[in-house]
């Protein structure tokens, strides 16, 4: 196994990022990271649901690799996942370059589901700030046309809108590791 790998995955809310990244992670050697983890801290008091500013970007995003590279430092590897919700989409060009710099092997993967099967999986999620359905649906429309960006590559985007988690993690993921 390749040590000092990062996995950027990446996709819409509710497109399966944390149950792929846990799979990953079980995997000798590798760790979860999600960027959602840092927002928390970032967020603690503020009203639920409340918009990410970039003034935050500018906090989460730094934190946020340095955690990364303190992981590779110890011989680990990591699956970074995060949301993509504007296009550009800045974290990922963040990210990428930050960790590039520091000549950390990046692998970029970005899940993209249709918009319907990440309706179903949130309605089976079933969160408390899900159940506003019809803003709900905006956002997942909106996050499914970033997928549609010009930086991300088609070789990157995995749709796993009918494959099992399983399925999706031996297809796209295993010969990775």
């Amino acid at each position: 196994m390749v040590k000092n790998k990062v996995i950027l995955l990446l996709g819409p809310a509710g497109s399966g990022k944390t149950s792929t990244a846990d799979r990953i992670a079980k995997n000798k050697d590798w760790i979860h990271l999600s960027e959602d983890d840092f927002w928390v801290e970032i967020k603690k008091g503020r009203p639920p649901g409340e918009f990410r500013t970039v003034k935050e970007q500018k906090i989460v995003q730094p934190m946020a690799v340095k955690k990364i590279l303190k992981i590779l430092k110890k011989g680990k590897n990591v699956v970074f996942e995060f949301i993509i919700y504007e296009n550009p989409p800045k974290p990922l060009i963040f990210y990428e370059k930050a960790l590039l710099k520091h000549n950390v092997d990046v692998v970029v993967k970005v899940l993209r589901p249709t918009a319907s099967a990440i309706m179903k999986r949130i309605k089976i999620r079933g969160r408390e700030n899900d159940k506003q359905n019809k803003q709900i649906k905006e956002h997942v429309k909106n996050q499914v046309n970033c997928v549609k960006s010009k930086h991300i590559k088609k070789e990157w985007v995995v749709n796993n809108s009918k494959d099992s988690l399983e399925e999706v993690y031996k297809k796209h993921f295993k010969p990775l590791l």
